[in-house]
């Protein structure tokens, strides 16, 4: 017989501190990546999106 699976809002205190503390590793592994992505982009002006718009439809029907 295949074990039942447990909804999550009752699990062990032990097993709710594991869960958080992955959960919060992941988060931080997120957070660096994001933040070495970020530091290898240069520094770009974004364009309003009206601008970006106009210049389309400008290449488009010229």
């Amino acid at each position: 017989m295949a074990a039942t699976s447990h909804p999550h809002g009752r699990v062990g205190a032990g097993h709710r501190a594991k869960l958080k503390k992955w959960s919060d590793k992941v988060a931080r592994e997120d957070e660096a990546q994001v933040a070495a992505a970020s530091a290898k982009r240069p520094a770009v002006r974004r364009q309003r999106p009206l601008d970006v718009a106009k210049e389309k439809l400008r290449k488009l029907f010229h």
